[in-house]
């Protein structure tokens, strides 16, 4: 067996996965290390179908966790099917999407072991459930797989195609009915490689092939099936003989993810939830604030899938709203405040957004100043938070509907405590959308999505720079000249460069002469 040790005494994740997609296979009535030979296809099919790097990396942990909440719904499945994990091994291996070939061999092999009375229930449960029964399987065994995957931080390039594995090119699977390009490459690499698996083992490469052509423009995509028959040989000799785990935990694509660099480290004082107004609201900004702070807050906000925590707070009038009074609709969530530059910078972008999608209620939480400084400086009151939200509706356009947290941060922390996240939520009030930092592009397709029945859970905590603002730098200013030298203090060099290069006069001035700028830093801040 392949050493575990990637070096230095680092676990890789694929050790890890890998054993979890052996309780899979055992849960789904696969033979053991199937999902480790969906792997090894699926990994040389990307490669040869010319993915790149990224997908080619997706293909592989989508093909292993393929069935990773498979149990999740035994006892639907067993209700419906008898022995949910021989009826799921069952339908692993017919297109049904040809019913005229699928049902009958259904008819033939479910309920098998089961006693004449409980067969025939059987039998005419799955008949009177219909197409629609089967789809609200699919549909729950989706959400099971990509919660799992949201748990497990994977990624939306892992998450978003696990929730796509009942899916067709043609646009007639589940849940969301999806078809042709607009379902995720990685997806639609998994689906031929877990057939071909499936029928390799049945009846050899002939099989596969066979299988793969006649499901080619229906169930799978003509393009990929095309590349899987002209290196049939090549893709399958992965599957001849030797360790397969060996073989699988060779194949995952470079560099390799180790649990150490996976897991998320303890929180820092500055986001723990139990700690003091005094610690929330931090006097100076330092960037050790943001080391692993995306991590954490992946772990910490509200998952995917579930309900976002309710709330209520003032708006800049007093009046209080709660979340739960905006259910019905979706609705849009964004925390920031007068000095943090992207939410800032973000807000334009934001405000069109919200014009576009007027039935959509959009919420603005104040937070704690992200770059207090001599100008606007960290909260010691809640008059004091009040007053900076008033300021920052003076002096931009906003239209959305601000609240105010308490002095504490109690929502924010709540939500993760992100400088500038967003939550988009559906008309139940779960969320679809999460993100460390706003990308007002995303909420607008995320809308989209929802109005059209087609929104898949998507997270990130990659920053999207605004590109609205005129000058890096815009909103630092806001704190005053502190708040410019604690950001530029710390800084990584391309950070750095940025400030030094930033069409602000102001921010490049500062920098240039810091000491002079410490001696003179009480003036509002300008271009």
């Amino acid at each position: 067996m392949a050493s575990a040790v990637a070096g230095a005494g680092e676990i890789r994740l694929a050790d890890v996965f890998a054993s979890l997609s052996l309780a899979s296979d055992l849960g789904s009535g696969f033979p053991l290390e199937k999902a480790l030979r969906n792997s090894l296809l699926a990994t040389r099919l990307a490669a040869a179908a010319g993915l790149g790097p990224r997908l080619v990396h997706d293909a592989y942990f989508v093909a292993m966790l393929r069935y990773i909440g498979c149990t999740g719904l035994d006892y639907e499945m067993g209700s419906s099917f008898g022995d949910a994990a021989a009826a799921r091994a069952l339908f692993a291996a017919l297109d049904t999407g040809r019913p005229g070939q699928a049902v009958p061999r259904v008819l033939a092999h479910l309920g098998e072991g089961e006693g004449p009375a409980r067969r025939a229930a059987i039998v005419a449960r799955f008949m009177s459930s219909g197409k629609r029964g089967g789809e609200r399987l699919l549909a729950a065994d989706c959400e099971v797989v990509a919660r799992f995957s949201v748990r497990l931080r994977l990624g939306e390039g892992v998450a978003v195609p696990l929730g796509q594995m009942f899916e067709r090119w043609d646009g007639k699977g589940a849940p969301a009915g999806l078809s042709g390009d607009a379902i995720e490459p990685a997806a639609r690499v998994v689906h031929v490689a877990h057939a071909a698996e499936i029928h390799h083992r049945l009846g050899g490469a002939d099989e596969a092939c066979r299988f793969l052509q006649a499901g080619s423009g229906g169930w799978f995509d003509p393009a990929l099936v095309a590349v899987f028959a002209g290196h049939a040989g090549e893709l399958l000799s992965a599957l001849g003989p030797g360790s397969v785990w060996d073989a699988a935990l060779a194949a995952e694509p470079a560099p390799h993810r180790t649990v150490e660099r996976w897991m998320v480290p303890a929180p820092r004082a500055a986001y723990r939830t139990g700690m003091s107004s005094d610690a929330y609201n931090y006097q100076r900004f330092a960037w050790d604030l943001e080391s692993g702070a995306d991590e954490r807050w992946l772990t910490e906000a509200p998952a995917l899938g579930t309900e976002a925590p309710d709330f209520e707070l003032p708006d800049l009038e007093g009046r209080h709203h709660r979340l739960r009074d905006f259910r019905g609709h979706p609705a849009v969530i964004e925390f920031g405040s007068y000095t943090c530059p992207i939410f800032c910078g973000h807000l334009p972008a934001m405000e069109d957004v919200a014009r576009e999608h007027p039935d959509t209620a959009f919420l603005v939480i104040y937070t704690r100043e992200a770059h207090p400084g001599e100008v606007t400086p960290a909260h010691a009151t809640q008059a004091a938070k009040h007053r900076a939200a008033v300021q920052l509706v003076s002096e931009e356009a906003i239209g959305r509907v601000l609240l105010v947290d308490d002095l504490d941060g109690t929502v924010h922390r709540r939500y993760g405590g992100g400088w500038d996240s967003v939550f988009v939520l559906d008309a139940c009030g779960r969320v679809v959308l999460r993100r460390a930092w706003n990308d007002p592009g995303q909420v607008r397709v995320t809308l989209s999505a929802l109005a059209d029945r087609t929104a898949q859970p998507s997270e990130s905590a990659e920053m999207s720079p605004p590109a609205s603002r005129a000058g890096f730098g815009y909103g630092l200013l806001r704190g005053g000249a502190s708040a410019v030298l604690d950001f530029y203090a710390s800084a990584p060099p391309p950070v750095k460069q940025r400030l030094e290069t930033s069409a602000s006069t102001a921010v490049r001035a500062l920098v240039a002469a810091p000491e002079a700028a410490n001696s003179a830093s009480s003036t509002r801040p300008g271009k």
